[in-house]
């Protein structure tokens, strides 16, 4: 901080200093303890008793431009500028006392043009009922600009220009005010827990939202926002110093996910805050189950938003920059599963891998078959579904052996147990020509040993067949449960 006195002309009283306990004792008490009486500004030195903004102006550039540069400069006035310096440089030149004329508002505002480009943001501070005329606040906004604070409102420190205080008596709230924004330090804290981490589908858990203000100043217009959870948003308004708040809400959980709760709110002086604050909640896996059990019960997927967002490892509905994904509408995902058309890989991959990314987001064992899922991803991402690739195409060859093992996880085969083996009974699987998996025969086309209206010939019937055991005739043809 430093101090510039002045009149009819004006003095440094001391330059930049830091304000530590040893200065407040050594060099500010002292210079505050000498200048007032019963709390009136006893001025001591005899500048003269006109008012001279230039001159104050140019003492703030010179220290500018010795360094450091003032962040902040207040420019306490209770009239309008009287003298200007002959000098423009400086007093040396001499002061001119001519009462208020253009000239001397035109000459301050050249120096505070300077101030402002040195990086300083000027507040001009007008006390005393002479200047609560249009004319002097004009002179004031001449100088430090147009946006002026009058004791009403919130105080948005960088955006003020002018501060009017009409009555002496209120300039040391004012000062306070403005001290109070030159030191705030606003923050929120959001802390989110739920009262179940891990849950079967279709459990409802309760979320409980804290926001507290952690910064020395109170905090308006205070918000919590869930929009995974609407019931847990909420408009807080004010919140005190150190006072905290509490949002309780429920929901159902049909899908993991990391729920984000956030928190927002600004200072009186219009400074923002945010805070973030989450919970996760899993599923407990209960084995794996084929398309046609995801086919049967829509009712369970462990999906959020009606899409089914595969490759969205973290379970929060959004695909990060470090996720590739592939989004599929509930629509298509059913449709990949129910009857896809034979012929076409891209509908035997989309069939195996949406049960695959299920049966994961249901809580099952990843480990053994998440790089499949993310090579599947990719090779459907590059043939969508539709797009016909034939049993001539490199591309289904690559596309087989991925669906394979996609097949052999939904089964219970690889590293998760089937549900079978939990004591869920999947019989409604009823195994049906459509859902085979199309694989190419040795001749490189798809296979279509299958009569018009979906039954396997009369030489080859299908058999259905318990996880594990090979189909009727090795492997040419994976029927599934």
């Amino acid at each position: 901080s430093a101090i510039v006195e002045f009149g009819s002309s004006a003095t440094t009283v001391f330059g930049y200093t830091s304000i530590t306990a040893t200065n407040l004792t050594n060099i500010f008490d002292p210079y505050i303890d000498a200048t007032s009486a019963a709390g009136t500004y006893n001025p001591p030195s005899q500048l003269g008793p006109y008012t001279n903004w230039d001159d104050a102006l140019d003492e703030v550039s010179i220290m500018n431009a010795a360094g450091p540069v003032a962040p902040i400069v207040l420019l306490i006035t209770d009239g309008d500028p009287t003298a200007y310096n002959l000098d423009q440089s400086g007093e040396p030149g001499g002061v001119f006392v001519n009462g208020v004329t253009t000239e001397a508002v035109t000459r301050a505002e050249q120096e505070a043009d300077q101030v402002r480009a040195q990086g300083s943001h000027l507040i001009a501070v007008g006390v005393g009922s002479a200047l609560v005329n249009s004319a002097s606040i004009a002179r004031l906004q001449q100088v430090s600009g147009p946006d002026v604070y009058n004791g009403s409102g919130t105080f948005d420190l960088a955006a003020t220009d002018v501060v009017l205080v009409p009555d002496f008596a209120d300039l040391p709230a004012a000062m306070s005010l403005i001290a109070q924004a030159m030191c705030a330090d606003p923050s929120i804290s959001v802390e989110k827990t739920v009262s179940q981490a891990a849950v079967v589908p279709g459990t409802t858990v309760t979320y409980e939202i804290t926001g507290t203000n952690t910064g020395n100043v109170v905090l308006h217009d205070v918000v919590i926002d869930d929009p995974l959870v609407p019931g847990c948003s909420q408009v807080v308004g004010t919140l005190n110093i150190g006072e905290s708040v509490t949002v309780t809400c429920s929901s159902t959980v049909w899908a993991p996910l990391t729920n984000l709760a956030t928190g927002t709110g600004t200072d009186p002086f219009g400074t923002p805050v945010t805070d973030d604050g989450s919970a996760q909640v899993v599923l407990l896996a209960n084995g794996t189950g084929t398309p046609g059990f995801w086919k049967n019960h829509p009712d369970v997927w462990p999906i959020a938003g009606g899409v089914v967002l595969i490759g969205d490892w973290n379970h929060n509905q959004v695909c990060d920059v470090s996720e590739s994904c592939l989004l599929l509408t509930e629509e298509e995902a059913m449709a990949a599963l129910n009857n896809p058309p034979k012929g076409d890989m891209s509908w035997n991959m989309a069939r195996a891998l949406v049960a695959a990314w299920l049966n994961v987001s249901a809580g099952n064992d990843p480990s053994c078959i998440a790089e499949t899922i993310g090579m599947a991803t990719a090779w459907l991402t590059a043939n969508p579904l539709g797009t016909g690739v034939s049993g001539g195409d490199a591309a289904w060859r690559d596309g087989a052996e991925l669906a394979d093992l996609l097949d052999q996880y939904n089964n219970g085969l690889l590293c998760a147990e089937h549900r079978d083996a939990n004591g869920d009974d999947d019989s409604d699987e009823a195994v049906t020509a459509d859902e085979t998996i199309d694989k190419p025969k040795a001749g490189g086309a798809p296979d279509s040993s299958l009569t018009e209206n979906g039954t396997p010939p009369a030489q080859a019937p299908a058999v259905g067949r318990r996880d594990g055991e090979e189909p009727p005739g090795g492997k040419g043809q994976q029927n599934k449960p």
